[in-house]
């Protein structure tokens, strides 16, 4: 890749905004008010440099939700939910039916009912502490054996 001292400051903020609402340079040029015509913005777009810059923001915005605390399955089936029902308002209604047996294998209402999910509502965070709690009874109990072979 080219040094960043060659790269304008005004790519990143495009590419973010490109990253984030999936426009068009066109688009996010018009957004940082920076006038530039489609020519020049085609241009810019073949550019390997500014390709490098929206790749890199592009993976900033997807990390960024796979990071994000409030991601979770509820919300994964909320996102579902409206999709089905934009694709039932829109009258695709084979998409929609599609989506809804996606739903309805994610919400367990059908598929193989003998899998129960004993993790339900258990996130890292808490087998994480559980396990220091279980570690730190561990070491204690061992200290007390020595305690008593010691006597």
């Amino acid at each position: 890749m080219a040094s960043k001292a060659k790269i304008p400051g005004w790519y990143r903020e495009a590419a973010a905004i490109m990253a984030r609402s999936g426009c068009g340079l066109k688009q996010a040029t018009l957004d940082i008010e920076r006038e530039m015509t489609i020519e020049e913005c085609q241009a810019v777009e073949r550019r390997s440099e500014f390709q490098e810059v929206l790749r890199e923001e592009e993976d900033k915005y997807r990390v960024g939700i796979a990071d994000r605390p409030s991601r979770s399955k509820s919300v994964a089936i909320g996102i579902l939910v409206d999709s089905i029902e934009k694709l039932h308002k829109q009258g695709d209604y084979d998409k929609a039916a599609a989506a809804i047996e996606k739903l309805a294998k994610l919400e367990g209402w059908i598929g193989n009912d003998s899998n129960v999910n004993i993790m339900l509502g258990v996130t890292a965070k808490d087998i994480e502490a559980q396990k220091k709690r279980i570690l730190e009874e561990i070491e204690q109990s061992r200290e007390s054996a020595k305690e008593v072979l010691s006597n």
